[in-house]
């Protein structure tokens, strides 16, 4: 078993031992080594944001022997879409849950916001800078964006992600199929 796997085997074990109590208000260490307290979100807010993402609709194709258009639902492009679909109703699942149920504090448990210096942001813009990472998505002038950015690209790893997601209700099966898609082991 690797270091990585190790964490990760913690971090569901203590994800599943507070699903099991009830979710603990008790600050906890993530493996990027900030404190967080971990809270369950509305589903109704999860679903809304996964409804946002539109299922796309069959190709149609002409049929010349039965003389007439047909859905294609087999179509390799549109398969892909459809699994393209599944990855971003995960992805805005997953945002809600990190800005909802992902509150920053300090050790003891008192609210930590947003570091005030910009080194972690500093570092994503290089990235932006090398092209090596996009940061359009966010307005950094705007603190609960700067906030949500810091939570999902800095705060919550994939070893950590696991635990926000079983706060929720999702099965670790879920977590593991989800985070395939986003590495090569």
């Amino acid at each position: 078993m690797t270091k990585r796997q190790s964490k990760r085997n913690a971090a569901v074990a203590s994800a599943k031992r507070q699903s099991n109590l009830g979710i603990s208000d008790d600050p906890i260490l993530l493996a990027s080594g900030y404190w967080v307290r971990i809270r369950p979100v509305s589903a109704h807010l999860i679903d809304g944001a996964q409804a946002q993402i539109e299922t796309p609709k069959p190709p149609i194709v002409m049929i010349e022997d039965k003389g007439r258009e047909e859905e294609n639902p087999s179509d390799p492009d549109y398969l892909h879409a459809l699994e393209r679909v599944d990855i971003e109703r995960s992805l805005a699942a997953t945002d809600a849950m990190i800005l909802f149920g992902v509150e920053l504090i300090d050790e003891e448990g008192n609210p930590a916001g947003v570091p005030e210096d910009s080194e972690w942001l500093d570092k994503l813009r290089f990235l932006e800078k090398k092209g090596l990472f996009d940061l359009s998505e966010f307005d950094f002038e705007d603190e609960l964006d700067k906030e949500f950015a810091f939570k999902k690209l800095v705060v919550i790893s994939t070893v950590d992600l696991p635990l926000v997601a079983m706060a929720n209700g999702v099965r670790g099966e879920d977590i593991d199929n989800a985070l395939g898609t986003f590495r090569s082991d």
